[in-house]
């Protein structure tokens, strides 16, 4: 009777499978924004319309099969923001249906439906589905590696080729994903024969993109770039332990940008249906966790399993020192199919310690939180975030002659769109306010240093910070240039 039950939901799997692929297009095409939404997005959105690296459209490295996809589909269909929607439904199949398939390669069993759920609706794997933005393309590559690195293992033929070739796309989708498949990488060319095939397999997938990048783009101003962008990344503006050394801030922020903004964890503020999530977490993940323990107990985690597992770590170690963890959530995102495996493992794991009617009860109860939260998140993402409120209040205010202080990051968000005025750097203290006597001048932020002058408050601008990390809140202000008197 198993068997035959087993059976019947694998004849299933091919509908089973058109109908994710129709809900992952649908529902992301669905909410589709029509907005830019932070410099990054900017920046993908304008390489649609002129790829150019050295012009930072996008920023180095160039990540240009994504962009080169987006600028085709874009052509087609005449809007930007149904490709990248577009992209973001086929990813998130591709993610969902590679996550399965490395499931059922490892565990040997039938396709778990809740899985597939959790998968689909996760909330921050759902808003990156309509970014402009790379990263979910990076996740859903980076799963089909991992299931050919372990079909390689287990079966060789022809999967290590084709997980060594996929890595080698990759670089040109989503470089910092790297160091999630180094581990696997190497140790299909250890395991498996045929290893020069398995090194031009994967120059070849480097190649395929590479050779035409570098003869669309000037090679000395890509150098420049690429020197300029990677020292800036590391040094000045990317976030890295370098410019943000606080690891004690570091280590919170990364726990809660995986809890909250990965999992839909409650965090104050919040909405009461994140309990409900957030229940759903602590069962599923103190059930792997005794699952896990038993399993080293028993010495009877499989090598795959282990390799995964470093992978993941050392993707960790990655962004905790390397990436901005501090101010940016969507690092974190190609750790989340593994997160959620590893919740289903626990789910799964906690029914034979719980009477059958409360177990199907939490899982209800966690499942439709988790629906609600991440529809929610989508509607509001659907609404323009603070900065392109922003933008849209300045438009038909903002003369060439008047003055504007704000950031250098705000400045180009602004100015790229069309809003021109004399812009100064609200971090340059050398500024000289005497000099804008009776003119007009809008303050983006707070000068607090120039105690001798007054702002006056023109609008306050926000947006929920689990749709987007980057200026949830923005103050646009008058700046009084007339000197208060001592």
């Amino acid at each position: 009777m198993e068997n035959y039950i087993i059976q019947s939901r694998s004849l299933l799997l091919p509908y089973l499978t058109v109908i994710i692929l129709i809900f992952c297009l649908v529902s992301r095409i669905l909410t589709t924004i029509y907005y830019i939404e932070d410099p990054d997005s900017l920046r993908f959105a304008l390489s649609t319309l002129e790829y150019d690296v050295s012009k930072n459209q996008p920023h180095f490295p160039g990540y240009p099969l994504f962009c080169w996809l987006a600028m085709g589909i874009r052509n087609i269909l005449g809007s930007f923001a149904l490709a990248f929607s577009l992209i973001g439904g086929l990813m998130s199949f591709l993610l969902v249906y590679a996550s399965i398939k490395l499931y059922e390669e490892l565990k040997q069993s039938s396709p778990p439906l809740l899985l597939t759920l959790l998968l689909c609706v996760n909330p921050l794997l759902w808003l990156m589905g309509n970014r402009y933005m790379p990263d979910l393309s990076g996740v859903a590559v980076v799963m089909l590696i991992f299931l050919c690195y372990v079909r390689g293992i287990r079966r060789g033929g022809y999967y290590p080729l084709l997980a060594q070739f996929v890595s080698g796309l990759l670089i040109g989708v989503r470089l910092s994903y790297l160091p999630i498949v180094l581990l696997p990488a190497l140790h299909l060319l250890i395991a498996q024969p045929k290893k020069i095939r398995q090194i031009l397999a994967g120059l070849s997938g480097i190649a395929i993109w590479m050779i035409p990048f570098l003869l669309h783009t000037d090679f000395q101003a890509l150098l420049q770039t690429a020197f300029t962008h990677t020292d800036g990344h590391f040094n000045d503006f990317g976030g890295t332990v370098n410019s943000v050394s606080d690891f004690g801030l570091r280590f919170q922020k990364l726990l809660l940008h995986t809890y909250a903004d990965g999992l839909g964890g409650y965090c104050y503020g919040r909405s009461l249906a994140t309990w409900g999530i957030t229940l759903g977490l602590i069962c599923g993940f103190v059930g792997s966790l005794i699952q896990f323990i038993q399993n080293i107990r028993s010495k009877s985690i499989p090598l795959l399993t282990l390799s995964i597992i470093a992978s993941c770590v050392l993707y960790t170690l990655w962004v905790y020192f390397y990436q901005n963890i501090v101010f940016k959530s969507r690092h974190i995102l190609v750790l989340l199919p593994f997160l959620i495996w590893l919740l289903y493992e626990g789910l799964q794991y906690i029914q034979v310690w719980m009477p059958r009617v409360f177990y199907r009860l939490l899982i209800v109860w966690f499942a439709g939180c988790l629906i609600y939260t991440t529809l929610s998140l989508t509607k509001q993402h659907k609404e323009p975030v603070a900065i392109a409120q922003l933008h849209a209040y300045l438009t038909p205010r903002v003369q060439p002659t008047e003055y504007i202080i704000t950031s250098k990051l705000i400045r180009y968000f602004l100015e790229t769109q069309q809003i021109h005025a004399h812009y100064l750097d609200i971090d340059d203290s050398n500024i000289s306010l005497d000099s804008l006597a009776n003119k007009q001048v809008w303050v983006i932020g707070n000068l607090k240093r120039y105690k001798n002058y007054s702002l006056t408050p023109v609008k306050l601008f926000f947006h929920n910070p689990y749709v987007n990390r980057m200026w949830p809140i923005i103050q646009l202000s008058k700046l009084e240039t007339q000197q208060k008197n001592p």
